[in-house]
């Protein structure tokens, strides 16, 4: 079963993902959401080196890839 789709942020709640956590959040290869990112398919920031995709941009990507 699929985490619950965030809406708001709470202080509680997450805010964004790293390619990693993504992932791992909904059994998929950290590759697979690389390659999703590569053919823009899911938004991407970054921090320094590192990859942060946005909670809205997670929902968004579920809701066209449905």
């Amino acid at each position: 079963m699929a985490p619950p789709k965030a809406t708001s942020p709470d202080e509680n709640e997450r805010l964004a993902f790293s390619v990693k956590g993504l992932a791992k959040a909904y059994s998929v290869s950290p590759s697979l959401i690389r390659l999703e990112i590569a053919r823009l398919r899911l938004r991407v920031s970054r921090i320094g080196r590192r990859l942060v995709i946005p909670v809205e941009a997670v929902n968004e990507w579920l809701r066209l890839s449905a």
